[in-house]
């Protein structure tokens, strides 16, 4: 056996590792005096001589020696792995390997030997012999091997009799160690296998590409581990150049093993890592919620890749840890806790297990995002800042400004800042709040030689590693610097990847780029910002070379290591590595001799480009999932020497760029933005530009900055740290962009959640800077050969011409700092300026610093506009929202910020909305709270969790200034918040405030939403007596008047509290506040009779639609529950000319008395007969001579008479009945006058309490009831006896007696059947002004009783059938043509009908289709009227030409309608105006699709088809007249004739019917609303009486006590880990494909009508929550969007409250219980 280096273990150093092991991390003096024990330990070693064992030298020897009493101590029985710090020895131990130098050790005795051998690994006897490879491997893995060699170990010890703890596959793991020590011999590279890959990069196909690049990675793997320093540079090169490949699957490749290679893990190549960032401090606990399968929980253990944790330890360690693991219902619950972050790095970590012997990845299906459900690797990253990072505020220094001088005449600058006039505003900037500064121009820029061009860029740099001598050099900026640690001052420093273009430092020859021109010569590829800009004093490095990579390192490293600098700024970071596209023309050109005439290596690297900025990270695929490799490397190696160090990344946006933020902040610095101008000069109307212009456009309100804030939200990861800068150097300052606006863009800056960042004069006021030329003399790039190998040529420049400009713009590096023209003019604008503001109002721009001082201070005191949360809240008024007011909250747990910024010019008032801090305050156990001013708490007041977040906190703010409320939670009793509550809900009471946001509303809308009444009536019931007994009783408030108070209480909400009522008031117990406030609120809210007066009735005496419509109605109105009358003549003789015909009817009608009525001075006798059907009250007054038939005719003076009997007899019989209506309806000119008999007092005070309403059937000029007096009949005052301008409209050209006009004058409020007829009498009704006078008249289209009117359908088959017996009977046919389009009419023979263009269009129709369409017109003619006797003859004309194709009987009436509806094709409704309609909905019952004209209510009932998305009920012709009735017809045939369309035409229409049921509830919650009643859904009431009827309840179980407030102990916090458990537990298991919501916009217009409120509700939330929507001045309507899921929905609005309405501008459709909604359908 050869020589061996003997081992003695000793068990004292065993113990101190074990010691280590279960310290505390944060007992960092326990920790340093164990490892000093362990470090004397080691050098304290056996006697081993320093020459050389085995070859190796004294330090590899400890090394060994530490390593191997690691191993065995982590292997031994006694070691228990601990649960959250077990491996944190891992990561000090390698902080002694790392440090270690042994030259001699001290010789010791042990018991217990290990030999170091050349030899196997192996036992002899009781002698353990390990291989030193293997040993240096384990030394060298950093971690990586531990799990290998440990198995090496146990195995060795095991065989030889020493006690070892269970480990799982242990020979498993031993097999796959000896794999890896051997593979580990030959995965490498050197120079030949660097060649091999080189040639396939460059010459080889795709494929062929990604084959190497996985060879490549075991290459990799095995280098991390023996951290092989020359293997791994030339993978680095090879990865490096890959990122500028034309290939773009080899350009992804590389991104993903470049992040793999600087991660020293091969984790990111099976899934990206999951982004959080944290900073130094803060807590390190990794929780994950987990569904495993087929793992063995015992054998989870967690891996670790971290920065060493201590600040000195410059590598990265792999260590183990066992985490804390539960078993829950929803999965498997994971976690670390490691307690804080130490420093600055990239802690990666994943779970892993032990399998096959191997450690693979722990797969989960658990997806937290509820994407697709795919087995993913629990895994993650940590990117950690520096612990202070979110305390600064950043200010940004032009060094050369900085006490600046200059010229006025020529603006030159005669003195320039320098590191030493900064220096000495250190500490007044600091004493101001700025605390760090970004010092622009502090590197060594091309000043030329002896310093010659002193106006050199800065950004023009000669050596990146060195302070600018121009502005001091080295002895100054170290003096800034010492000062800056003195004064508590941060430094930033520029980092920029491009140099100058001349002059630069030798380090950077041959490492630049270059483009060809415009002639084909190489040229110097000049710096640029990754856009269109061209910086012609600068010069690209090329970036394909990772020695560039490591220069910028090394010159960032060298400058920070001699000037102790905190940060670097680099400059145009969006575009970094900027590696431009091959010039494959150029690289690939071959030479006169057939040869190539650039090497491979120079066609890697890419020695000439085009100058294409989109390329290689930035043209990846995966640059949205994988980070930039560039700034990883970057952020590793700073932070290896720095370990709380500030790395800002300077982030421009533009189109193609928007996502480039989020790939900076997930690859390590922290990114600077511009999006703050850019969103503020937007609210202020004006588009920013990167240059610096902008244009005036239009104001945005802020909900950009919401969006903005969701998105930044969305897009970042978590806990992203963000700096926004106000400006920039290109940017005008804000004073110019906002005007007064800049105060509010001040708070904006320092009150949100970001970084802030300033500019250097922006705080002094200046609104103008210099237009700043160019003093640096560009010329184009000569020319230049490139010599075949550059590696050992300089450049040689030609002298030629300059070449014509490319077309891409050229501009400096940064502004010019030394000509500012006429510095007296710029003075001058400044002034100017500065008095346009108005500083006699306070906007003195002059004095703006000290508002920037105090808002800094404000951020530096308050720890919450540092880290609390972002919320955003909403100011609202009375209208919607406030929208040029910016309001948020910023959250901690120990305080809440309430902000709201107008960036308006006028001042505001309105309210904050806090309901979105609802899930914040959730995670708070509080229960009362104080909100008051911040700068006040005092002035707080006191308010229960559920009101703050639900009240209306009113405020009052000033122009472009801010209100900041502060929120916290409060120690005093809930019986004082109780007081306080009830004090606001009297003030709110009185001033006609809502109400909604009291704690006992809530509390009792809470009770109401609760799903079980048998759950919630106890409670219910403590509410409403609480309520009563507290505030109601004692401030003689009525229940009713305070439930109408409450907004959110819908028709449901009021039926549950209705039948709680009723149930409480049922209970047999003595009077107690409960039952009090039910009982008064019952009778209350009772509504009393309705009374409808018509001249037609149903069976009786209907002659149109509106006998129908009131027979229906009521019948409707008295199933849900309401007290119904209904009083009507009882002609002499009815349509059929048949007397007596209430005999024998079945209501049982029977004569109950007979009372008198007198004018006109005569006496009538009115007969009043009394019956009752379907719950309804008939009332029929009978008076031969007065009412002799229907509408009958006669003098003018006699219907004169006949509507003032009607009217008097109306009011007499009630008076007779002693029913005094609450609403009394009159329909139509016969009714006209009973309101106003009942208003004048001819019936005393009876009818005070009377609600009249005169429903509008039709308004036409002959539907009026006009009548025409002669000069001597007096306009028949004589007659009625009321004032003549009730009656008369003395502006009338001829004096004309209108009912109408006395029925509109004299009702409390009018109605009609439809909104589109409501519209169209408001717009163009000879009334219209009366009718102008009443506020929201009423309009509901009108419907059919669906149930029995498919009765009447049944037996008639379908629509086939039905068709067949028509063809049959009506046009001669022997069997069904379904060929044949049939239109059929029901109606009469009037002009109103258009019957005429049934008839002229048939005319045409019926040769034009040859013969293939019929037409049936049912319904009789009055031969007495012109237009009816003139088309009878018609209609008999065309029977007798087309009898096969036309039907029509004039002369008899028609009794087949409900065949012509069910059979017929298409319904014909061409009316020339129709209020409301019923015919369409008898066609819709029976699904027949129907063609009219766009008016009244058939606008309303009937929609066009639409194929597209097949909606609709029908077809719509716009123009009165023939062609476009014409053209409905035409596409109702087309239609017809789409098999694929037409069935489902005729399902829309079938669902287009309005059941009578629904108009019934639109009429009732109407008169609910006119008599100030809460309208409730009747079967919700009588539901939860029938729940309750019977549970037990006294007196006693009523309970006035409310939640005790419970001070939080603001030093104890919730777990973390607890509340994910609490959320996973809520959790479903995802789905695979879950449904992503989308945006829905919602719109809601009411032309000519003002409304006060909308409100949207739909089955997207059960019906249960109402969206407001904001109201648009602009577009003149109302609207919201919602994200909804895939589905279909119905929805309606809420009008100002209870007005339950749907929009005809909607697709609407029937839901199952036959209500109108609209509907809409999310795909």
């Amino acid at each position: 056996m050869s020589d061996t280096l003997v081992i003695e273990i000793r068990s004292q150093l065993l113990h101190l590792l074990c010691e280590l092991a279960s310290t505390p991390a944060n007992a960092k003096e326990v920790i340093k005096s164990t490892l000093e024990s362990i470090k004397a330990h080691v050098l304290s070693y056996s006697s081993i001589t320093n020459s050389k064992i085995l070859g190796l030298d004294s330090t590899q020897i400890a090394k060994i020696i530490l390593k191997l009493h690691q191993i065995l101590m982590e292997v031994s029985s006694e070691f228990h792995l601990l649960v959250s710090n077990n491996s944190y020895e891992a990561h000090a131990l390698y902080k002694i390997l790392e440090g270690i130098n042994a030259g001699s050790l001290v010789k010791t005795e042990s018991s217990f030997r290990v030999h170091v051998t050349d030899g196997v690994t192996s036992v002899m006897g009781t002698e353990i012999f390990i291989n030193k490879e293997l040993m240096l491997l384990a030394v060298s893995a950093r971690g990586s091997f531990n799990p290998y060699i440990n198995a090496i170990a146990a195995k060795l010890l095991e065989d030889v009799g020493f006690p070892i703890r269970p480990m799982q596959s242990l020979d498993e793991l031993c097999h796959t160690a000896f794999r890896l020590f051997e593979d580990s011999g030959t995965h490498f590279l050197d120079k030949q296998k660097y060649e091999k890959y080189l040639d396939i990069f460059v010459w080889g196909k795709p494929g062929k590409i990604a084959d190497a690049l996985n060879e490549l990675t075991t290459d990799l793997w095995f280098s991390v581990l023996k951290n092989n320093k020359e293997s791994l540079s030339y993978i680095e090169q090879l990865l490096v150049g890959l990122l500028g490949h034309a290939d773009s699957r080899s350009r992804d490749l590389a991104v993903m093993h470049l992040n793999a290679f600087y991660d020293d893990t091969d984790w990111q190549l099976l899934q990206p890592f999951n982004v959080k960032i944290r900073t130094i401090g803060k807590e390190f606990v990794i929780r994950e919620m987990a569904e495993l399968e087929d793992v063995d929980l015992k054998n989870i253990f967690m891996e670790l890749h971290a920065p060493g944790f201590h600040n000195d330890s410059k590598n990265y360690v792999l260590s183990y840890h066992v985490p804390e693991i539960r078993e829950t219902s929803s999965g498997v619950f994971l976690k670390v806790d490691l307690g804080t972050f130490t420093r600055c790095g990239f802690y990666d970590w994943r779970f892993s297990q032990v399998k096959d012997g191997t450690l693979q990845p722990i797969m989960s299906s658990f997806d937290k995002m509820n994407s697709d459900v795919n087995l993913n690797p629990i895994q993650g990253r940590f990117i950690v800042h520096p612990g202070d990072v979110k305390d600064l505020q950043i200010h940004e220094i032009f060094i050369d400004f900085q006490d600046a001088q200059f010229d006025t005449n020529t603006g030159k600058i005669i003195e320039r800042g320098t590191f030493e006039s900064v220096t000495n505003s250190l500490r007044e900037r600091y004493s101001n709040g700025i605390n760090c500064c970004y010092l622009m121009g502090a590197l060594e820029r091309d000043t030329g030689t002896d310093l010659q061009n002193p106006n050199a860029s800065p950004l023009a740099l000669t050596c990146r590693a060195t302070a600018c001598s121009l502005l001091g050099g080295a002895p100054e900026f170290k003096n800034l610097m010492s000062e800056a640690k003195d004064v508590g001052m941060r430094i930033l420093v520029d980092c920029v990847a491009r140099i100058s273009s001349k002059n630069y430092h030798r380090r950077y020859k041959n490492k630049s780029l270059y483009t060809r021109n415009s002639e084909g010569l190489p040229v110097v590829c000049h710096g640029s910002e990754g856009r269109a800009l061209k910086f012609e004093d600068s010069m690209m490095l090329n970036y394909r070379k990772s020695e560039v990579w490591n220069l910028l390192i090394s010159d960032i490293l060298t400058f920070a290591k001699n000037y102790k600098i905190d940060g670097i700024h680099m400059d145009n970071a969006q575009a970094w590595p900027q590696i431009m596209e091959l010039d494959a023309g150029e690289m690939y050109r071959k030479d006169t001799d057939g040869q190539p005439h650039y090497t491979t290596q120079e066609i890697f690297d890419g020695l000439v480009v085009k100058r294409n900025e989109n390329y290689a990270y930035w043209a990846s695929l995966l640059r949205d999932k994988y980070p930039n490799p560039i700034f990883v490397k970057i952020c590793k190696e700073l932070w290896r020497e720095f370990p709380e160090f500030y790395i800002i990344a300077d982030c421009w946006k533009g189109d193609g760029m928007e996502e480039r933020d989020k790939c900076i902040i997930s690859s390590g610095p922290i990114p600077r933005l511009y999006d703050l101008p850019v969103k503020l000069a937007a609210l202020f109307g004006k588009k920013l530009h990167k240059n610096g212009s902008f244009e005036e456009t239009e104001k945005k309100d802020v909900s950009i900055m919401r969006t903005w804030h969701e998105d930044m939200l969305r897009k970042m990861p978590e806990g992203a740290i963000v700096v926004q800068s106000s400006t920039g150097h290109s940017l005008p300052y804000p004073a110019l962009l906002y005007g007064r606006g800049a105060w509010a863009a001040v708070d904006v800056l320092f009150f949100m959640n970001y970084v802030p960042m300033s500019f250097i004069g922006e705080q002094d006021g200046h609104a103008y800077r210099s237009k700043i030329g160019s003093l640096y003399d560009f010329e184009e790039s000569a020319p230049i050969n490139i010599a075949s190998r550059l590696s050992g040529s300089d450049l040689t420049e030609l002298d030629i011409p300059s070449m014509r400009p490319s077309g891409i713009p050229r501009i400096e590096s940064a502004a010019s700092l030394s000509v500012i023209p006429d510095i007296n003019e710029l003075k001058r604008k400044e002034e100017k300026y500065q008095k346009e503001l108005g500083p006699e109002f306070g906007f003195d721009l002059k004095k703006i610093k000290l508002h920037y001082i105090h808002r800094r201070g404000l951020r530096h005191e308050k720890d919450v506009l540092k880290y609390g949360e972002l919320i955003p809240v909403v100011m609202r008024h009375e209208h919607g929202w406030h929208k040029q007011v910016l309001a948020f909250a910023r959250c901690l747990p120990e305080e809440i910020a309430i902000i709201a910024i107008n960036l308006n010019e006028h001042p505001v008032k309105g309210w904050l909305d806090l309901k979105s801090l609802t899930s914040y305050l959730e995670k708070d156990g509080g229960v009362v709270y104080s909100i008051g001013d911040w700068d006040n708490p005092e002035t707080g007041d006191f308010y229960f969790k559920e009101e703050l977040l639900m009240d209306q906190h009113y405020v009052s703010i000033l122009p472009y200034r801010s209100v900041i409320k502060g929120i916290y939670q409060s120690e005093v009793p809930s019986d004082i918040a109780l007081e306080r509550s009830i004090e606001r809900l009297k003030e709110k009471l009185s001033s006609g405030q809502p109400i909604d946001g009291n704690f006992s509303v809530i509390n009792l809308i809470k009770l109401l939403d609760d799903g079980d009444p048998q759950h919630a009536y106890k409670e219910f019931a403590n509410t409403i007596g609480n309520i009563y007994k507290n505030f109601l009783k004692v401030h003689n408030v009525s229940p009713l008047s305070f439930a109408k108070r409450i907004s959110v209480l819908d028709e449901y909400k009021s039926g549950k509290i209705l039948g709680y009522c009723d149930f409480l008031n049922s209970i047999q117990a003595p009077q107690c506040p409960p039952k009090e406030f039910a009982e008064i609120l019952i009778n209350e809210n009772k509504i009393g009779p309705i009374v409808f007066t018509c001249p037609e009735l149903g069976r009786f005496s209907t002659s149109g639609g509106l006998g129908i419509m009131v027979d229906e109605l009521s019948q409707g109105l008295s199933q849900i529950g309401q007290e119904v009358w209904i009083i009507s003549p009882y002609y002499d003789r009815n349509k059929k000319g048949h007397t007596n015909y209430l005999t024998g009817d079945p209501a049982n009608i029977n004569w109950q008395t007979n009372i008198d009525v007198s004018f006109g001075g005569e006496t009538y006798t009115l007969g009043i007969h009394r019956g009752h059907e379907n719950g309804v009250h008939l009332i029929f007054i009978h008076n031969p001579s007065l009412f002799p038939t229907i509408y009958s005719d006669g003098r003018h003076s006699w219907i004169m008479k006949q509507i003032v009997g009607w009217a008097k007899g109306v009011l007499e019989v009630l008076c007779w009945l002693k029913v005094i209506p609450a609403i009394l309806v009159t329909n139509d000119w016969f009714t006209g006058l009973v309101p106003a008999y009942a208003k004048i007092g001819a019936f005393g005070r009876t009818f005070e309490g009377t609600t009249f309403v005169h429903v509008v059937h039709n308004l036409d000029a002959s539907y009026e009831g006009r009548l025409y007096p002669t000069a001597q009949e007096n306009s028949f005052i004589s007659i009625h006896g009321l004032p003549k301008h009730f009656l008369v409209d003395p502006y009338w050209a001829r004096e004309v007696v209108n009912p109408s006009r006395c029925a509109i004058m004299m009702s409390d409020q009018w109605a009609t059947v439809s909104p589109s007829y409501r519209n169209e009498l408001l717009a163009n009704s000879p009334l219209k002004e009366l009718l102008k006078q009443k506020y929201m008249p009423f309009a509901t289209p009108n419907g059919i009783p669906v149930k029995p009117r498919l009765k009447k359908l049944e037996g008639k088959g379908t629509h086939l059938d039905a068709k067949k017996e028509l063809q049959k009977k009506y046009f001669g046919f022997q069997d069904i043509d379904p060929s044949v389009c049939l239109f059929g009419f029901v109606g009469r023979i009037t002009e109103q009908k258009g019957v005429h263009l049934i008839i002229d269009a048939a005319q045409q129709l019926i040769p034009q289709y040859n013969y293939k369409v019929q037409f049936l017109v049912g319904g009789p003619a009055n031969y007495t009227e012109k237009y009816s006797a003139h088309n009878a003859n018609r209609l008999k004309e065309l029977k007798y030409r087309f009898p096969n194709n036309f039907f029509a009987d004039p002369d008899n009436f028609f009794y087949d309608g409900p065949f012509v509806n069910l059979g017929s094709d298409f319904g014909l409704m061409p009316s020339m105006f129709e209020p409301g309609g019923i015919v369409q909905h008898e066609f819709f019952v029976a699904g027949t699709p129907v063609i009219a004209f766009k008016t009244g209510g058939l606008r309303d009932s009937i929609s066009e088809w639409n194929p597209n998305n097949q909606s609709g009920s029908g077809f719509l012709f716009e123009s009165y007249n023939l062609g476009d009735f014409l053209f409905a017809i035409h596409r109702a045939i087309t239609c017809f004739h789409q098999q694929q369309n037409y069935p489902i035409l005729r399902m829309r229409a079938a669902e287009a019917v309005i059941d009578g049921e629904q108009v019934s509830r639109n009429w009732c919650r109407e008169f609910y609303r006119l008599k100030g009643k809460i309208y409730y859904e009747c079967t919700v009431r009588r539901t939860i009486y029938e729940h309750l009827d019977g549970m037990p309840w006294t007196q006693d179980d009523f309970d006035i006590s409310v939640p005790q407030n419970q001070v939080r102990q603001k030093s104890i916090k919730k777990s973390p880990s607890g509340i994910l458990l609490e959320k996973a537990a809520m959790k479903k298991k995802p789905r695979a494909g879950e449904e992503i919501k989308k945006h829905v916009l919602f719109r809601y217009q009411a032309p000519g009508h003002k409304l006060k409120s909308v409100q949207l509700s739909g089955s997207f939330d059960k019906w249960q929550i109402r969206h407001p929507l904001v109201y648009d001045h602009g577009k003149n309507h109302w609207h919201i969007t919602l994200q909804l899921p895939k589905g279909k929905f119905f929805y309606k609005f809420v009008v100002d409250g209870n007005l339950w309405v749907h929009s005809h501008d909607h697709p609407t459709a029937k839901d199952e219980k036959g209500t109108i909604n609209n509907v809409l359908e999310v795909l």
